[in-house]
């Protein structure tokens, strides 16, 4: 039987906490090396506020500083979480569809993402459903990520198993002046970019352009993505601040065919296509956030507005399928931290959010009409899916004595998703429904900071997952999993990281089967997921040494198995079990140039759930980057990645339809590539 963490008992639980909490603070003086008041996690104060905030979390957490934590070339979203101790990220046939995962979310998931929550500027950026592509986010202009695993991201809206991952982008202050960037390589790979930004005493300007095109590794692997993002801020009267933002993304891609094992490995560069399997996806957003206090108590709220365009053509005849989403969301926030004392041993933060969206699918399907092409002759799909959200969540902290710290809290979810269909003759094998979901998810954690180098902490949580319209119908549950964490972060200056083992029960996970004639339904299946996230860093060199030698590693492991039924112990296909990475980066004094080698090694990957096909091979690859400031406003940049030119495959097609003895669902990484760089800032 699953373990489950009832909405009661908490209650029970949390007021035991807060009543116990009250009594030994009567004995207590101040814990200031425990205090985390004032440091909301999407503060506008940037970077040190948010590292303040997790580095207090019973739990993992971690923050990527753009500009200080990576090197080489930054192209996709998998580049970004390279050295992430928790977010696996692959990128697949479509370089910028990165299968991004935390904690095992959407592991089985056949297209696109779910099972975290993403945000920009600490404002949902999820379609309303839940699912995500992570084409709209342009790391250059990305100022830093703050990752919140688990039950650490529920005050930001992360109620799904892996919690929530925030975007920050640069803004006028943080990034002054006019800076263009210039990168050429192989593939006939070309980006370019320029940002400006502008500020005075109470108000700042941000505005950025990005475009690449690529004519990719592989055979029909073409791509194109054009990026512009603005945002202004100003502070109004004595302790409010607002900034807009306004984001589009365009982005065209080829897709190249998933390949037979023997394929993948002997000729990597082949695709399947004639040239018309493609996935456009445009996004276009305007949103704005307010931050102010009252008194002892901080708030941020925030509205959005959210246009989703996705194409999609699914045969690689003349004439193909097409599928056509349209999506209009619009949502809005607010979330506080309120401090009771002040001593900052008590701490109050609570959150609420509400998302509405409308996704108008239609497309035209090929037919064969007395022997002849027809196109289009029938409507594939013409319906309206709509999907709501409301989240609530409540945290207590306090501080039981100078070195322990309790957090606990509780939040409830509810969504409706609905299905109109327009035309009951086009598509028979989807129907109208309207369901309601609704739970809990609560949480308990404790961190112990016996000096000021070293946290443990122990958290228990529940988490809470409606599904995804592209998934669900009207006999699909909620998933919950209830998930036991513990861990520690360290930093004893020239020896720092952290590691967090954790466990997962979870009921009702969304697994796809195939259900013939080249398609596929997702059903609720138990599952167990278990792993650790750690990453250990080591300054190699001594104080005395003007330069600076680190070694820096990141292992994930990450243990899924079917829990129950005939599958019961299966592996879930789509995740590898362990990722490595480790990289040694040597940095000349005052940055004049820095130079890094990476290795990266990925076990192999199951395909089906029945673990009945090949696995993929494990495999080592190793990356070189370098950075030369040949002066105050001018660096040059060089990666080559993949320097064995080792032919690998880091990403399969899971559960490829009629699963035959040899079937097409093994996506090869890319061969050896160079690229060189200029940045330039005009100051």
């Amino acid at each position: 039987m699953k373990t489950q963490l009832k909405p009661l008992p908490l209650a029970i639980m949390l007021s035991c906490s807060l009543a116990a909490s009250a009594a030994i603070a009567e004995g207590i003086g101040t814990i200031d090396v425990l205090s985390t008041a004032a440091t909301p996690l999407d503060s506008l104060d940037g970077i040190s506020a948010s590292t303040t905030r997790l580095e207090a979390l019973p739990g993992g957490a971690s923050i990527i500083d753009i500009n200080q934590d990576l090197s080489g070339q930054v192209l996709t979203t998998a580049d970004l979480f390279k050295m992430d101790p928790g977010v696996y990220a692959q990128s697949g046939s479509v370089p910028f569809d990165t299968r991004i995962s935390v904690r095992g979310s959407g592991a089985t998931r056949r297209y696109g993402n779910r099972g975290l929550t993403l945000l920009i500027d600490g404002m949902p950026a999820n379609n309303v459903d839940g699912s995500f592509y992570t084409r709209a986010y342009d790391p250059l202009t990305t100022s830093y990520i703050a990752v919140a695993r688990g039950a650490n991201g529920l005050s930001l809206g992360g109620s799904q198993i892996g919690g929530a991952v925030n975007f920050v982008q640069k803004n006028g202050r943080t990034d002054p002046g006019l800076t263009t960037i210039l990168e050429a390589g192989s593939f006939e790979t070309v980006r370019t970019h320029a940002s400006f930004g502008t500020a005075d005493e109470n108000k700042d300007t941000f505005i950025s352009a990005t475009w690449g095109e690529s004519d990719g590794y592989r055979t029909k692997q073409d791509w194109e993505n054009v990026n512009l993002t603005a945002n202004h801020g100003f502070t109004w009267g004595n302790d409010f601040s607002t900034r807009f933002y306004v984001l589009y993304s365009d982005s065209d891609a080829e897709l190249a065919s998933s390949l037979t094992k023997d394929e993948a490995y002997h000729d990597p560069k082949k695709s399947k296509n004639n040239g018309h399997e493609d996935r456009d996806l445009s996004t276009f957003r305007l949103s704005q956030k307010t931050t102010g206090s009252f008194g002892s108590t901080e708030f941020t709220a925030f509205t959005y507005y959210q246009i989703l365009d996705f194409d999609h053509t699914t045969d690689d005849s003349d004439k193909p399928n097409i599928i056509d989403y349209d999506t209009d969301e619009v949502g809005l926030g607010f979330r506080t931290t309120t401090q009771l004392s002040n001593d900052a041993a008590r701490i109050i933060r609570t959150s609420f959010l509400y998302n509405y969206g409308v996704n108008e699918i239609g497309g035209a399907s090929r037919v064969y009409n007395g022997g002849m092409f027809c196109f289009p002759c029938s409507m594939k799909n013409d319906r309206d899916d709509t999907s709501e959200n409301i989240q609530t969540y409540i945290e207590y902290e306090h501080g039981l004595s100078d070195t322990l710290a309790l957090i606990a809290g509780t939040g409830w979810q509810y969504s409706q998703r609905e299905r109109d269909v327009n035309n009951s003759n086009v598509n028979t094998s989807v129907s109208d429904f309207e369901i309601d979901y609704e739970g809990w998810t609560p949480r308990v954690g404790l961190v112990y900071k016996p000096n000021e180098h070293l946290d443990i902490y122990a958290n228990l949580s529940q988490s809470y997952e409606a599904p995804a319209l592209s998934e669900a119908d009207d006999s699909l549950k909620a998933q919950e999993a209830v998930t036991y964490e513990v861990g520690t972060r360290f930093d004893y200056g020239r020896v720092n990281g952290e590691i967090s083992y954790y466990k997962s029960d979870i009921t009702d996970d969304f697994i796809d089967f195939e259900t013939g004639g080249s398609s596929y339904s997702t059903v609720n299946k138990d599952t167990q997921r278990e792993g650790i996230e750690s990453g250990l860093n080591i300054a190699l060199l001594g104080d005395s040494s003007p330069h600076q030698l680190w070694w820096e590693n990141v292992y994930r492991w990450n243990n899924f198995t079917f829990d129950g039924g005939t599958l019961s112990g299966n592996k879930l296909p789509g995740i590898a079990e362990h990722n490595i990475v480790s990289r040694l980066r040597l940095t000349a004094p005052d940055k004049a140039w820095d130079v890094s080698l990476t290795a990266e090694h990925l076990s192999g990957l199951e395909v089906t759930n029945e673990n009945d096909l090949p696995t993929s091979k494990a495999f080592t690859i190793y990356h070189l980057a370098g950075e030369k400031q040949v002066s105050q406003n001018v660096a040059l940049t060089l990666a080559i990645n993949n320097l064995t030119d080792k032919t690998y495959v880091n990403t399969v097609t899971v559960n490829p339809f009629g699963s035959p003895s040899n079937p097409t669902a093994y996506s090869p990484g890319n061969g050896i590539e160079a690229y060189i760089g200029a940045r330039i800032n005009w100051n």
